[in-house]
């Protein structure tokens, strides 16, 4: 984006504060989930070839989610985009909360992977919208936001877990997860304008 584009379309003084969040309740969600999967997957009796399914199906899923978000950010713009993905991971994390069974709970992660894979469409609303100068900071600022969320996940996750409970026993935390993502989409459609 030229200067000149720049001046004319400035940024909210807040949109790097919530694309920080943004990073940071993805992997807040992520890392809520991650140590409890072995967890929830056993509640559904399943064997050891099935949890690790679980695990790769978010892995998996981010992997298509990055080019393909970043694709339709350049075409329909960055905040739609930014919304229908954190909306997707809200309700993935809810429909978590109620999986049926394996297969569900595979399946689930797998769309929420994909919906979660916005990191590029941040990256581009970032350099989108700040002077030259500030965008190595801004994009340091999404680096520690990534590692802060990996870093209060799981304890957040293993607080709010009851595993003896079976399967109902990760609905406070799934339930948690899919709030803070709620929040996010709200603070993105309040704060953010389209770069």
């Amino acid at each position: 984006m030229s200067e000149a584009a720049r001046q004319t379309k400035p940024a909210s003084p807040y949109a790097a504060i919530a694309l920080t969040a943004v990073i940071f309740i993805n992997l807040l969600g992520f890392g809520i989930i991650i140590p409890l999967l072995p967890f929830y997957a056993k509640s559904f009796d399943a064997p050891a070839w099935q949890i690790a399914l679980i695990f790769s199906a978010y892995s998996i899923g981010a992997f298509f989610g990055e080019p393909l978000w970043g694709r339709l950010s350049d075409r329909f713009g960055r905040k739609p985009i930014l919304i229908l993905t954190i909306t997707g991971n809200c309700l993935c994390y809810l429909a978590l909360a109620f999986a049926p069974n394996i297969v569900a709970a595979f399946l689930i992660r797998l769309v929420g992977g994909l919906a979660s894979g916005n990191g590029a469409v941040i990256q581009g609303y970032l350099a989108d919208v700040t002077p030259p100068e500030q965008l190595t900071r801004q994009m340091s600022y999404q680096g520690a936001a990534w590692n802060v969320g990996m870093i209060v996940g799981p304890s957040l996750g293993g607080l709010l877990a009851n595993p003896d409970a079976g399967p109902e026993g990760f609905r406070l935390p799934l339930f948690v997860a899919s709030a803070l993502a709620g929040a996010c989409v709200l603070a993105i459609l309040i704060v953010i304008r389209e770069s």
